[in-house]
């Protein structure tokens, strides 16, 4: 009984403090450059209507740059579970980074072909579970893949 009293109290410190858990903030480091020229934006509004559409169904909804998002498992008011950080186009390929909230959160690239004659934008490579400025080396590393035939 001792034991399920101690558990009981653990488990409410612990949902006490992720009740205040606040969305991280922008990392600067996430605005680094690449080897590759590119061209990157910001928001979810300066991305082509078609990957738009394939971020809404492949991925889900999502909150832009620095709104809201559930960042934890404790959904204290109703927002997406994923938020944009950044985009971008790099040869025929375009990057979106985002982050995913829930009880256990990351940090994601997706890599996507434009549209194809069939009007479908596809996958071309995707990784998650990354920081900082590892994400501009590891989206260089996926895209020249991708370009040139390198790993």
């Amino acid at each position: 009984m001792k034991g399920a009293a101690a558990l009981a109290g653990m488990l409410a410190l612990g949902a006490a403090s992720c009740a205040s858990a606040k969305p991280p903030a922008a990392d600067p480091n996430l605005r680094c450059t690449f080897t590759h020229p590119a061209t990157s934006v910001h928001t979810l509004k300066a991305l082509p209507v078609w990957l738009r559409g394939y971020i809404h169904d492949q991925i889900g909804p999502m909150a832009d740059a620095g709104e809201t998002f559930n960042a934890t498992d404790v959904v204290s008011k109703p927002a997406p579970f994923n938020r944009f950080i950044r985009g971008g186009k790099i040869g025929a390929y375009w990057y979106i980074w985002f982050e995913h909230g829930g009880f256990a959160s990351w940090r994601q690239i997706d890599v996507v072909a434009p549209p194809n004659a069939g009007g479908r934008a596809t996958l071309a490579d995707t990784t998650n579970r990354l920081d900082g400025p590892t994400m501009c080396t590891t989206t260089d590393r996926i895209v020249g893949k991708l370009l040139h035939g390198k790993r």
